[in-house]
Parts: structure tokens; C-alpha cells; sequence
């Protein structure tokens, strides 16, 4: 077996064997450096990529309006969870349209990417009454 240098790189992320200086060149460098990244996540896969569309699922765009009169725009993907976060006081740009905040109105769009795209478009109007009748009218 053959010792050479390290790259800092794998000397940082060998935590495992703190008391080597220099590391074998061969099978165990390739174990050591291959060894220290994380393991697969949700939506990867060891055969190949995963697409978008394959992990994607059913979004909301919502309108959520507060004690004050003020409206939120925002894009889910659990409308029930993300309305009990507002609500909770976690969210800090819905403490300032005043909690509890109630929601108005929603619509269900394909997935996040589009959900998305709609939020950005009734944001860039500046004007929540034309936002309300816009998801209002997707959902009759």
C-alpha cells in the first residue's frame, strides 16, 4: 500500500480517523472519501436522476386576511399547516397584518412551480381585490 498527500478537502471530512496525518492511496482513500458524504435523501436515486415532475405534488396559492384589514399572498403545500403557522405568530410577515389571520381564499394549482408563478403575479399587482377575484375565480 502506497501513502501520499491529502487533499485538505477529505482531511476535514475524515473525522473518523482524527490520528492519521497522511492517508493510504488506494481502496481505503476511496472508503474514506466516498464514506464521509450524506446518504441519499428523499427523491434520489441510486438508478438516476429524479425529475421534478416525479416528486412533485398538488399546491395551494392562498389569501389570508388579518385583524387589521390586510391581506397575505402566499403558496403551500399543506394549506392546513402553513394556516396554523400563520396563526401561531412564527411567521413574521403575517404579525404585522394582525393575528389571527383567517383565510379568505384559495386555489389548488398543479404543483409548487406554478403555485409559485400565481403568487408572484397577484403580488405584482399591488392591488388584493383584484388578487381575491382572480383565485376566487378558480374556485367557483
Amino acid at each position: 500500500m502506497t501513502w501520499g498527500p491529502v487533499p485538505c478537502d477529505l482531511v476535514r471530512r475524515a473525522t473518523k480517523i482524527p490520528f492519521l496525518t497522511t492517508f493510504p492511496i488506494g481502496p481505503v482513500a476511496q472508503w474514506l472519501e466516498q464514506g464521509t458524504h450524506n446518504p441519499l435523501v428523499v427523491g434520489s436515486s441510486p438508478t438516476g436522476p429524479t425529475t421534478f415532475n416525479e416528486i412533485s405534488a398538488m399546491a395551494s396559492v392562498y389569501i389570508l386576511q388579518g385583524t387589521t384589514g390586510r391581506y397575505y399572498i402566499g403558496c403551500t403545500e399543506d394549506i392546513e399547516k402553513r394556516v396554523t403557522r400563520h396563526n401561531s405568530g412564527m411567521v413574521h410577515s403575517t404579525k404585522r397584518i394582525g393575528l389571527p389571520v383567517s383565510l379568505i381564499a384559495y386555489c389548488n394549482v398543479e404543483d409548487m412551480a406554478k403555485a409559485r408563478t400565481l403568487e408572484a403575479k397577484l403580488k405584482s399587482w399591488k392591488n388584493s381585490k383584484k388578487a381575491l377575484q382572480c383565485i376566487r375565480s378558480f374556485n367557483p
